[in-house]
């Protein structure tokens, strides 16, 4: 058993969260394990009032949260199951699901729920508080929340308790067939999965993240073939924006339309910043898993990516962008999904268990930690047991 010194930054820069670790990780499934577990006994009743919350921003009206960082939340506690198999995740889950299931609204008259985007800042509430369907950006946050939705029903068919909550799975599955992709294919929306498709210039850590992230996973939950074609161009056009640097890793501007130069010459050039670019890492990690697009030596340079642009040591803050430019040095650093590298690298997981990320403020999230330990947990898992994943068919059911 080895033991490595850290204390993490897993939350996002917009939110400027901080957790407070103990001095000392086990670096084992069963140890992190029992911190998640402890966690969600804890605060559950927590996470259960994010769950239906409503409001897909940062923020609700009323200041509480939003989903917007709930979706980190989920995503460790997808993580954890599927690396200790622990029934007890799988339920919290599901419940967490099914009550952001409850809060959709037909706002439009189309036949399909809709949720409503609030941004924290009341200043810019012309701009953003909107429908999902009438905003880019609320369509953004919209396919994240709904991203956590398509993990569960993946993780459930695919995992060992499938025949205990087959219904309650299968009516996860079935809400984002019809209010998700559905909706973004034939919805009164203002941009649906055609024209999203279609565009030469996208934002690489939304909509195609985001929404390419559950076409993945609800193809691995069904093995519609359909799901997994969109999800094929949603990779493609992420890839696409993929500028292989000298040093052998992947750079990537924000605005997918964008070609940027192939050296780091100390500038950002509109480069993604590594907070949003996590959820491009989210992606590409689920998408190798499936066998989509993305392939070994895909892999291989964006952990350049992190390995020889972001990382500059266990006592040092992350770079700020991909490229390994920086601009504002008061910044906080971020893992988030920049963990789950560590699943294919050995060296990556420690130097994620290892980081101590430099000074900086104090924490005032618990949630961050169940991201940051479900992934390890996971990463030791695929280390273990390999990464691939095959779709479900209903011979699987038990």
């Amino acid at each position: 058993m080895r033991n490595y010194r850290y204390t993490v930054v897993v939350a996002m820069v917009l939110t400027g969260a901080l957790p407070v670790m103990p001095a000392t990780v086990e670096d084992n499934i069963e140890w992190y394990d029992q911190q998640v577990y402890q966690n969600l006994q804890e605060r559950d009743e927590t996470y259960r009032t994010n769950a239906t919350s409503g409001y897909l921003g940062i923020r609700s009206p009323d200041g509480s949260a939003g989903y917007y960082s709930f979706t980190e939340t989920a995503d460790g506690i997808a993580a954890i199951y599927e690396a200790a198999g622990r029934e007890y995740y799988l339920e919290r889950l599901i419940e967490y699901c099914k009550l952001i299931m409850a809060q959709g609204k037909d706002n439009n008259g189309d036949g399909y729920l809709d949720y409503f985007h609030w941004m924290y800042n009341r200043d810019r509430a012309e701009e953003y508080d909107k429908w999902d369907y009438e905003h880019s950006y609320a369509a953004a946050c919209h396919c994240n929340i709904m991203r956590t939705l398509a993990r569960c029903a993946r993780i459930g068919r695919l995992g060992p308790h499938y025949g205990i909550y087959k219904t309650d799975i299968d009516e996860i599955v079935a809400f984002v067939e019809k209010h998700v992709i559905e909706k973004w294919e034939k919805g009164d929306q203002q941009t649906g999965i055609a024209g999203y498709l279609a565009a030469e210039r996208f934002t690489i850590n939304g909509v195609h993240s985001h929404l390419g992230s559950a076409l993945v996973d609800m193809w691995l939950a069904t093995g519609n073939d359909h799901y997994r074609r969109l999800a094929q161009s949603f990779a493609e056009q992420v890839k696409g924006a993929w500028v292989l640097y000298s040093n052998g890793s992947y750079a990537w501007s924000a605005d997918g339309g964008i070609r940027v130069p192939v050296d780091y010459d100390g500038t950002d050039h509109n480069m993604q910043d590594i907070s949003h670019g996590s959820r491009v890492i989210r992606f590409a990690i689920i998408a190798h898993r499936a066998g989509i697009v993305v392939d070994t030596t895909d892999m291989e340079r964006l952990l350049a990516t992190f390995n020889q642009n972001v990382w500059r040591g266990e006592d040092e803050k992350f770079a700020e962008f991909v490229n390994g430019a920086d601009r504002n040095p008061d910044r906080y650093s971020t893992l988030t999904q920049w963990v789950a590298l560590g699943a294919f690298d050995a060296d990556t997981h420690q130097h994620m268990t290892a980081w101590t990320g430099g000074g900086r403020a104090p924490d005032k999230y618990h949630e961050d930690r169940i991201q940051y330990y479900g992934n390890l947990a996971l990463n030791l898992k695929l280390q273990a047991g390999g990464y691939t994943l095959q779709p479900w068919q209903p011979e699987d059911a038990q």
